[in-house]
C-alpha cells in the first residue's frame, strides 16, 4: 500500500513539474537578472552615488532616525540635511521615504540598503512588465476571437498549441528582461534618479491601460464550457487608484506623466464602451478611483498645500531642455539616446498593429510613439523652454517622457513578436498543371517566427550585457575611488578609505556626515526678483557652518529642533538652520515673534545671543486641517493593508478547503 501512495506521489510530481515550469521559468529568469545585476555591486562592495543618490539618501536618513528614535517631525527635516530643520519629505514621496527608511533600518548599512532596494526594483520592474506583455498578448488574442465570431475563455483553452503558447511566454520574458536594463529604470542603481521609479511602476500602469481597452472576463463568470457569462468592467476602482496614488506617494512628476498617458486610453475605453450602461459605469468607477486615490495621497496634496501657498519656495534647478532630449545613437540605449537597432524594432512593432489594425497593439504602439517623438530632439524644445521658463524647473529633461514611452512600445513589441513567432506554417500549394510556382514570400512562414523569436531574446541578450557592464564598471570605480561620485558635495578632508567604511558602517549617519549636496528645491526665497545663487548661498551658510562644528544639535521628544552654541559677549549670531513662516523660533527660552525675526533670502535666521551657552528651538506648526489630512490618509493606508490581509488569508483558507 505505501509503495502504490509513493508511486502516485511521484506520478504527481512528475505530471506537475512540466505544468509547472513554463509557467515559472519566466519568473527564474527575472530573479536570475536580478540577482546578477545586483550580484556585482556586492561583489565589489560598493555604494554607488550617483547624481541624485546623496540627496535621497539624507531625505532616507532622516525617516530612519525618526523611525530609529521615535522622535517624529512630518515637516520639518530634523536629522537629514545636516539637521537644518528644512522642509523635504513631507512634499517630495513623504510615505516613500518612511519606507526606505525602514528599509535601511531593517538593512543596517548604506550598502546593504542599496542592494536590497535595487533587488526590489528589478524585480518589480521585471515581474511587471511581464505581466504587462503577457496581458496585452492574451488581451490582443481575446479581441481578435471576438472579432471572429469564437469563443474564448483564456489563452490555453483558445486556439493557439501549447507550444505556441510558450513561445509567447519567452517573448514577453525577453522583452521584459530587456525593459529591465533600459531607459530611466537602469538608472536607479547607477544614479538614484526618482524618475526611475516612474518607469519601474509604469507597467503596471500598463495593466490599467490593457483593461480599458479589453476589459476580459471574470474567472467566476468562466464555466467549464469556456463560454463567458459576463465582462469585467473596464476600470477597476481600486487597481486604478492605486497605481496613481503609489506613485504620488514616491515622485509626483511621473505621477502627472501617469495621469497623461491614461487620458488616451480612457478615452479609447469610452469609445470602444458598446454595452448598455457600459460609458455610464466607467465614468462613475473612474470617478470613484479618482476620489480613493485623493483620500489616499491626501497627505502629498496638504504638504504642498501648507508650504506653497504659505511661503515662496524655490523651485527645481532650471535646465536646457534641447540638451535633455532624446537623440540617435548607433549603440543600444543611454540616457539620453536610443540605438537603430531597438528603435527598428518598436518601428516593426507599430508596423505590424497597424497592419493588423491590432485592439491591444495598435493604441500601446502608437501612445508610446507619440510620447517617444515628443521626448525627442525632433521637437524644438530650447525654443519651448524659452517661450515657457517654467518648463525648464518642471520637465527639466524632455528624455524622461521615455519612461513612459518604453514600456508602451516594448509591450507592443511582445504582442507583434509573439503574433509572429506563433503563426501557422503553412506549406505552399502546389501549382496547377501549365503554371509557374510562385514566386516565394519574402519572409516565409517558416523563417517568420525563427526571427521573431532571435530578435526578442537578442535585445534582451544585448540590454542585460550593456548594463551589466555599466554596473560593473561603476562599482569597480567606486571600490577603487570614491570621488567619482558626482554632484557631491565634500564635508570632510576624508580619504577614500574613511568614506567607504563609513558607507559600509552600521551608523549610516556616519556618511551623511561627510557628503551632502547643495540642492535648493523647497527652500524659502524671500528675494523674489532673483532666483538664482541659492544653492551657493545654502552650502556656505548652512552645509559650511556644519562644518565648523561651532553649533551642537538635539532633537526633542516633540519634534523640535534645538540647537546650542557658546560666544564671548552679547551679539548677534546667524543661526545654520531654514525658518519658514509656520516656523516657530525660540530664544534662551523666549518666543520671537514672526514679525520681529530676522531673516535672509533662505529663511535663515539672525538672532540676539548672550555670553556663554546659547540655545535655538525650532519647530513646525502646519494647520489644524493639514494634521487632520494627515491623519486621514495614513489610515486609509492602514485600513486598506489590513483588507488586503484579510482578502489574502480568505482566499488562502478557500484553497485549502478546496484540496
Amino acid at each position: 500500500m505505501q509503495k502504490r501512495v509513493r508511486g502516485a506521489a511521484r506520478a504527481v510530481r512528475g505530471d506537475l513539474l512540466p505544468r509547472l515550469l513554463p509557467r515559472i521559468a519566466p519568473c527564474l529568469a527575472i530573479v536570475a537578472v536580478t540577482a546578477l545585476m545586483v550580484g556585482i555591486q556586492a561583489g565589489e562592495k560598493s555604494v554607488l552615488i550617483g547624481t541624485d543618490t546623496t540627496f535621497h539618501f539624507q531625505r532616507f536618513y532622516d525617516a530612519y532616525m525618526q523611525l530609529r528614535t521615535g522622535r517624529f517631525s512630518w515637516f520639518q527635516t530634523n536629522f537629514g540635511f545636516q539637521q537644518c530643520g528644512r522642509v523635504v519629505n513631507a512634499v517630495y514621496g513623504p510615505l516613500f521615504a518612511y519606507l526606505m527608511g525602514a528599509v535601511l533600518l531593517a538593512s543596517g548599512t548604506w550598502l546593504r540598503f542599496q542592494i536590497v532596494v535595487n533587488a526590489a526594483a528589478y524585480l518589480l520592474c521585471g515581474l511587471g512588465m511581464y505581466a504587462f506583455c503577457r496581458r496585452a498578448q492574451e488581451a490582443s488574442l481575446a479581441s481578435a476571437c471576438a472579432t471572429r465570431g469564437m469563443s474564448y475563455a483564456g489563452e490555453k483553452d483558445g486556439p493557439l498549441a501549447p507550444r505556441a503558447v510558450s513561445v509567447r511566454r519567452i517573448v514577453a520574458c525577453a522583452v521584459a528582461i530587456a525593459y529591465m536594463c533600459v531607459g530611466w529604470e537602469a538608472r536607479w542603481q547607477t544614479n538614484s534618479n526618482m524618475g526611475a521609479w516612474g518607469a519601474i511602476l509604469a507597467p503596471y500602469l500598463g495593466l490599467v491601460c490593457v483593461r480599458m481597452l479589453v476589459p476580459g472576463t471574470r474567472r467566476r463568470d468562466v464555466p467549464a464550457s469556456g463560454r463567458h457569462t459576463g465582462t469585467r468592467p473596464r476600470v477597476g476602482v481600486l487597481s486604478l487608484a492605486l497605481v496613481v496614488a503609489v506613485m504620488a506617494q514616491i515622485h509626483l512628476m511621473s505621477c502627472a506623466m501617469f495621469l497623461l498617458v491614461l487620458v488616451p486610453f480612457w478615452v479609447l475605453g469610452m469609445v470602444r464602451a458598446t454595452r448598455p450602461g457600459e460609458r455610464r459605469d466607467m465614468l462613475l468607477r473612474t470617478l470613484a478611483a479618482a476620489g480613493v486615490a485623493l483620500v489616499l495621497t491626501a497627505d502629498v496634496w496638504a504638504g504642498l498645500a501648507e508650504l506653497m501657498l504659505k511661503n515662496h519656495t524655490a523651485q527645481p534647478v532650471g535646465m536646457m531642455l534641447g540638451a535633455g532630449a532624446l537623440g540617435l545613437d548607433l549603440g543600444l540605449f543611454s540616457k539620453l539616446t536610443i540605438g537603430i537597432l531597438p528603435l527598428a524594432l518598436l518601428a516593426v512593432a507599430l508596423a505590424w498593429a497597424w497592419r493588423r489594425h491590432d485592439a491591444v497593439a495598435l493604441p500601446l504602439a502608437a501612445v508610446g510613439a507619440a510620447f517617444l517623438l515628443v521626448s525627442s530632439r525632433l521637437v524644438p524644445w530650447d525654443a519651448i523652454g524659452l517661450a515657457a521658463p517654467a518648463l525648464t524647473h518642471t520637465i527639466q529633461f524632455p528624455v524622461r517622457l521615455t519612461a513612459m514611452a518604453y514600456p508602451l512600445l516594448f509591450a507592443a513589441l511582445a504582442v507583434a513578436l509573439g503574433s509572429l513567432a506563433t503563426q501557422p506554417e503553412a506549406t505552399p500549394a502546389q501549382p496547377a498543371a501549365g503554371e509557374k510556382p510562385a514566386r516565394p514570400a519574402l519572409l516565409p512562414h517558416l523563417t517568420r517566427p525563427r526571427l521573431a523569436l532571435a530578435a526578442s531574446l537578442a535585445l534582451a541578450f544585448a540590454a542585460v550585457v550593456a548594463q551589466a557592464g555599466c554596473v560593473a564598471w561603476m562599482s569597480r570605480a567606486f571600490h577603487e575611488d570614491f570621488s567619482y561620485a558626482q554632484n557631491v558635495m565634500y564635508l570632510t578632508d576624508a580619504s577614500v578609505a574613511d568614506l567607504k567604511r563609513a558607507a559600509a558602517t552600521g551608523e549610516p549617519g556616519r556618511l551623511m556626515g561627510m557628503i551632502s549636496k547643495r540642492t535648493p528645491d523647497y527652500l524659502p526665497n524671500h528675494n523674489l526678483t532673483d532666483a538664482h545663487g541659492l544653492s551657493a548661498q545654502y552650502q556656505v551658510e548652512v552645509l559650511g557652518a556644519h562644518v565648523t562644528g561651532a553649533f551642537g544639535h538635539r532633537v526633542l521628544a516633540d519634534g523640535g529642533l534645538e540647537l546650542t552654541w557658546r560666544q564671548d559677549g552679547d551679539a548677534r549670531v546667524r543661526v545654520p538652520v531654514i525658518t519658514y513662516t509656520q516656523s516657530q523660533v525660540t530664544v534662551n527660552g523666549r518666543r520671537v515673534a514672526a514679525d520681529k525675526l530676522k531673516v535672509d533670502r533662505i529663511g535663515m535666521p539672525t538672532v540676539r545671543g548672550r555670553k556663554g551657552t546659547n540655545t535655538l528651538v525650532l519647530r513646525f506648526q502646519p494647520s489644524a486641517a493639514t494634521c487632520a489630512l494627515l491623519v486621514i490618509s495614513i489610515v486609509a493606508w492602514v485600513a486598506l493593508a489590513i483588507d488586503a490581509t484579510i482578502r489574502l488569508l480568505k482566499s488562502r483558507m478557500s484553497i485549502r478547503n478546496r484540496a
